[in-house]
């Protein structure tokens, strides 16, 4: 280990016989030091500045320099470096003169002996100095991180009970220290009346001087509640602690649990919306079934019932899903303006205020446009509740759905959702700040100003456009504008001799039985049924030459639908599949595009999307034979 470095000492003399006896005197009293040697003030300047200076020594008379100067200097350039004036002409008026102007002692050359001593005790001084000020910086710096972390250090004096708070105490609190000081009863009066009797059995338990922690409730100035947790230690004469405000970490935890208990119902919904899905698939397909029949008008009327109804069921598990975070499929689909409108205005009648009236217009003519169903319900609910805000008592809103004519060189149409309110109307000058972020005239208990930015978001990820026209006193009226796509091509009839077979796999005998008649009828092909991905393997090997397209269920026993067709297009490369579940891709762990599948059908589907989907693969649908009756060559045997 290396030797201690010895402090090195700047000696500010003009004599060098008086420089060698004060060296004598230290080297004799074995006082470590280096020393520097400076004979005039630019000497003494340059050498003031260098780092590992860190005691001087100055005489007083120094032809044109002197050593007040060499003082004033010296607490410019280095504040609390000790300056020690040796001299044997300085007069006591003019040592005091130096002493009240910062020098740290003064040592007459007649008595140099005192020289090591008062070395030795200024360096203490200089040391016990900085030590002062690292502490009261390491306690600034604990106070004002105290103050982030919203902590309050204090103590209690025994008897008097007197509370000692630090200034963190303000903000947290909301009072200042000295309150606590002029009222010993304040922090009893600030403390809920459910938790005192455990702050104060905490207060009186004996001085073991071990931590105690609990929570209690305390009253902010302002009149809030805040979740406080107390730690504090008993000892002998004083109680002493920390405070600290945990209101932002039990709402963390409170939101926590809520987020497990959400998932987990998540977890319970997602998995009865997979078995409802099936249900009400087999339903649907039973029913598409019965559609292609020639039935009397009552029945046909009872039959589109039913699909009415499975379209409506099909819109329940879809919110299910989307409300459990499980639905976060990120393709679109083609859906009706009317039905958006209808869904919208149905969820808005829940959270309608006494004497609001919610109207509906709907196009003769459904308009359709491709979209994110949830996202554009969440637009209208976003639009529907600034409306309610609005009125602020009776009044009336309107949702309209409809289609905007194409134009002269527009090769297709617009679909629009409009939400309109009798309310109090947006004055001119804060039309154009309407979308901005954080920008809103509600109170800020009320509004985040993010509704209609969020809105207008959604809306250009939809590659539509938002429009708003008011008047004050009259009402607002915003308007979405989506582009709607042209007719997809009729598919043309299925050709009439040697049909190819579709192999349709899955586990659930009801929709599995149901669609295979429904695409019998529909399109004239022979099925192949599967109850499982094995078992689609097995049949396709059978069959491999003539099957057409197959159609796998996400989910089976043993193999998985994309593993099973991963089998299938080993057998025979060139296959064209249909991917259909209850899931998203996503949660199958699957991409529809990397497995090779065509496409990819979300349960329940209709007979419409089935058709899109087998047309894309080459398979058209049947030419209806007179009656209504499509072909129906019976099923398959396996």
């Amino acid at each position: 280990m290396d030797p201690p470095v010895p402090p090195t000492i700047l000696f500010l003399e003009d004599s060098e016989p008086d420089l060698l006896l004060a060296e004598a005197v230290l080297v004799r009293e074995a006082v470590p030091f280096r020393l520097l040697w400076v004979r005039n003030r630019r000497e003494y300047l340059a050498a003031l500045d260098r780092p590992e200076v860190e005691l001087v020594l100055s005489d007083f008379a120094l032809g044109d320099y002197d050593g007040l100067a060499a003082l004033k200097a010296c607490r410019s350039a280095r504040p609390l470096l000790p300056f020690i004036l040796v001299s044997g002409h300085v007069g006591e008026e003019t040592a005091v003169e130096c002493l009240r102007q910062g020098a740290t002692d003064y040592v007459s050359k007649g008595n140099l002996s005192r020289l090591p001593l008062v070395i030795r005790r200024a360096q203490a001084e200089v040391g016990e100095r900085l030590a002062r000020i690292r502490t009261e910086a390491v306690k600034t710096a604990l106070l004002r991180a105290a103050a982030i972390a919203k902590v309050v250090p204090w103590r209690q004096q025994l008897p008097e009970k007197g509370w000692v708070f630090e200034e963190s105490v303000s903000a947290v609190l909301g009072y200042a220290p000295e309150a606590f000081m002029n009222d010993p009863h304040l922090v009893g009066k600030l403390i809920h009346q459910e938790d005192l009797q455990r702050f104060l059995a905490a207060q009186a338990a004996e001085g073991s001087g071990k931590p105690v922690e609990f929570a209690c409730r305390m009253r902010h100035r302002s009149g809030a509640w805040l979740r406080t947790r107390w730690t504090l230690a008993v000892e002998p004469g004083q109680i002493h602690g920390v405070l600290q405000d945990v209101s932002e970490l039990h709402a963390t935890q409170a939101q926590l649990i809520q987020s497990q208990k959400a998932e987990t119902a998540s977890v319970l919904v997602s998995g009865l919306c997979h078995d409802f899905n099936n249900l009400i698939a087999a339903i649907a397909g039973c029913a598409a079934t019965l559609a292609l029949e020639d039935l009397p008008g009552d029945q046909r009327e009872t039959v589109t019932a039913i699909q009415g109804a499975t379209e409506r069921c099909q819109d329940l598990v879809r919110q299910l899903l989307g409300f459990a975070r499980k639905d976060q499929e990120p393709r679109k689909t083609l859906r009706s303006m009317n039905s958006l409108a209808q869904e919208a205005a149905t969820l808005l009648a829940h959270v309608r205020a006494e004497g609001v009236h919610l109207a509906t217009e709907l196009g003769p003519e459904p308009a359709q446009a491709l979209v994110e169903p949830g996202q554009i319900i969440q637009v209208l609910l976003n639009l529907g509740m600034n409306a309610l805000d609005a009125l602020a008592g009776p009044g009336t809103i309107t949702l309209r759905a409809g289609r905007l004519a194409a134009g002269p060189t527009a090769q297709g149409g617009q679909a629009y959702l409009e939400v309109e309110d009798t309310g109090c109307g947006i004055p001119p000058e804060l039309l154009g700040r309407i979308y901005d972020p954080f920008f809103t005239t509600k109170p800020s208990e009320q509004g985040t100003g993010l509704g209609l930015a969020m809105v207008q978001a959604i809306v250009k990820d939809h590659d539509g456009s938002l429009e708003c026209r008011s008047e004050p006193g009259r009402g607002t009226c915003f308007r979405v504008l989506l582009p709607e796509p042209g007719a997809p091509a009729r598919p043309g009839p299925c050709q009439a001799r040697d049909p190819a077979p579709v192999l349709l796999a899955d586990d659930d005998d009801g929709f599995r039985t149901s669609w295979a008649r429904t695409i019998r009828k529909a399109f004239g092909c022979p099925v192949l049924e599967a109850r499982d991905g094995d078992e689609a393997v097995r049949i396709f090997r059978q069959h491999a030459p003539a099957v057409t397209v197959v159609i796998l269920d996400g989910r089976m026993p043993g193999l998985s639908g994309p593993e099973a067709f991963l089998a299938i297009r080993g057998i025979r490369p060139g296959i064209k599949g249909i991917l259909c579940s209850g899931d998203t891709p996503a949660a199958l762990g699957t991409s529809v595009r990397e497995h090779g599948f065509l496409a990819f059908l979300k349960k329940p589907f209709s007979l419409d999307q089935l058709r899109n989907a087998l047309a894309a693969a080459g398979l058209p649908a049947a030419e209806p034979r007179p009656g209504g009756t499509g072909p129906d060559p019976g099923a398959a045997r396996r």
